[in-house]
């Protein structure tokens, strides 16, 4: 069961990381991010669009879900003399973990920079001196005395989609201080993309102004209908002359899905509610953004929570250890929790405290006979 919660640690770390433009100085492999106090970054408005893949998703590198980025930036020279900048755009190791056998990153992530609508072209760095920063991709530009220039930055990658947990390590500590029931429950795929606004401040004072849109109405209506992986028949094992999800994947298959956000961006739904919507006035980054969805093992129905029960009976029993009543009121009363259900089980509590999710915000909506079946295991 430890091996679901320290799978977190791995899948964020690994998660493709996006920055906004930042200072850098060095050449080779002595690339570094620096800071600049001549130029202001004035203004910044990135959408974030994720994009399902043109082939099913089954869980291998030949087919990720994309996501397209498009982010101009008002750039503007404080001096009044002439300035010339290194620009760039780091991209962590595990987008290039993600997108391993590619030769060309700048033409795999179709990276563009426009100065001024003019196109420029843009080299390519491994990784910068310090390794706190991969995959960076390159470009000078020059400034008049006090000139204002727009810069317009586009480009593409690939979601990372791996197993993790639902809790902050962090927060959490060591597994083996929690029941094994509740530690069953903390498992998760997660599937994940990341923004760095942190490189914004190697500019000049605050930004003014920042605008981030979160293009997701068209990718979580795909999900919906996907489920945490696209069927692939060659993964189920056959029975009678048909095929037979396994249970693990049929737990997830039956779970339900966790979008998790950045919460200090106060997200807002646009109009259309196919977007949601961060502006800060002025923005001085202090944490990046991170989209990630957490496909779980909590059930959608009763007969969803009845599969759940035999498969940790099972694993139970290969322990030698006896799946109990209060074990069946500790996964009820966590369930009823991620449902918005108060319990008030002090023995679930702390456990709750690191979960990402933790209080609930906006929680489903709990089907009556799952319902039923949930409050007689809780004794509420």
């Amino acid at each position: 069961m430890k091996s679901f919660l320290a799978s977190l640690t791995l899948a964020l770390s690994a998660l493709p990381a996006f920055a906004n433009v930042g200072v850098f100085g060095g050449f080779g492999a002595n690339i570094e991010l620096v800071s600049n106090s001549e130029i202001q970054m004035v203004s910044e408005d990135i959408e974030i669009k994720l994009v399902p893949a043109k082939r099913p998703v089954t869980g291998n590198l030949n087919s990720l879900d994309e996501a397209r980025y498009d982010c101009r930036f008002v750039m503007r020279n404080l001096s009044g003399k002439p300035e010339k900048v290194k620009m760039g755009f780091p991209i962590s190791g595990g987008d290039n973990f993600m997108a391993r056998g590619s030769g060309d990153k700048i033409s795999k992530h179709e990276f563009k920079v426009a100065v001024n609508g003019v196109e420029t072209p843009a080299t390519y760095s491994e990784s910068s001196a310090d390794k706190k920063f991969g995959n960076i991709f390159l470009w000078e530009c020059q400034f008049a005395p006090k000139e204002e220039k727009q810069l317009r930055v586009s480009y593409k990658t690939f979601g990372y989609i791996g197993l993790g947990s639902l809790s902050r390590r962090e927060l959490l500590g060591n597994s083996f201080d929690f029941p094994r029931a509740l530690v069953l429950m903390d498992a998760a795929l997660v599937q994940g993309y990341e923004y760095i606004t942190l490189t914004g401040n190697s500019w000049s004072g605050k930004i003014e102004n920042a605008k981030f849109t979160l293009n997701i109405g068209e990718f979580e209506r795909y999900l919906q209908k996907r489920g945490y992986l696209a069927e692939d028949e060659k993964r189920y094992k056959l029975s009678n002359g048909k095929h037979v999800v396994n249970d693990r994947n049929l737990l997830f298959r039956n779970g339900l899905t966790h979008r998790h956000l950045s919460s200090s961006y106060h997200w807002k739904p646009s109009p259309d509610g196919e977007s949601l919507v961060a502006q800060l006035s002025p923005f001085e980054p202090k944490e990046n953004i991170r989209i990630a969805y957490f496909f779980t093992i909590v059930p959608k129905d009763a007969e969803a929570l009845q599969h759940l029960f035999n498969v940790a009976e099972k694993s139970f029993a290969r322990s030698k250890e006896e799946f109990s009543k209060e074990d069946k009121k500790l996964i009820a009363d966590f369930i009823l929790e991620f449902y918005g259900v108060k319990t008030d089980n002090k023995a679930v509590k702390k456990f709750l405290d690191a979960q990402v999710w933790y209080p609930p915000q906006n929680p489903p909506k709990l089907d009556d006979n799952l319902k039923s079946e949930l409050l007689k295991l809780s004794g509420n």
